[in-house]
């Protein structure tokens, strides 16, 4: 029983009861598939999102960045930062992972690399309309090796 615990043992706190579980999740996977997630999460702040939300916001970016960082052999390249904090009333969210091969892109966000494209592919996109819903964006970049993912939302006013 222990052993199968082991992987939700890290526990983070947020400051947001859905980030901490969606992080203890995330984290679960990653401990399973060894990969290093790295997180630099306040999350007291995001209140004013509504649970699904940050679910299909944070859980898309975390499910893209495993799949992404799973097939890397080498161990110093399995590793995923997340980072949310707040800079002049803003959410700044940023996920870096490391990927290979290369990133095809669609009309504005990169297309899935499933197979199953019919039943795959809307994660990027739904998170710019979690983003574009709060008045915020999400924007990506991707170098040889590195994608970065940002996500910048406004703290509604107090």
């Amino acid at each position: 029983m222990n052993k199968s615990l082991h992987p939700y043992a890290v526990c983070v706190e947020t400051g947001n009861e859905t980030v901490d579980i969606i992080l203890a999740e995330k984290n679960a996977r990653c401990v399973v598939e060894n990969i290093r997630l790295v997180p630099y999460v306040d999350a007291s702040q995001l209140g004013f999102m509504n649970s699904f939300d940050l679910c299909a916001l944070l859980g898309n970016a975390l499910d893209n960045a495993i799949e992404a960082v799973e097939p890397l052999e080498e161990d110093s390249r399995r590793e995923i930062a997340l980072k949310i904090s707040y800079d002049r009333q803003l959410v700044v969210m940023r996920l870096v992972n490391p990927y290979d091969g290369s990133v095809h892109m669609g009309v504005q966000w990169p297309l899935t690399s499933k197979p199953d494209k019919e039943n795959h592919g809307y994660g990027m996109a739904s998170m710019a309309r979690v983003a574009e819903k709060y008045g915020g964006v999400a924007s990506y970049d991707a170098d040889a090796s590195t994608f970065t993912l940002n996500v910048i939302i406004p703290l509604p006013e107090q």
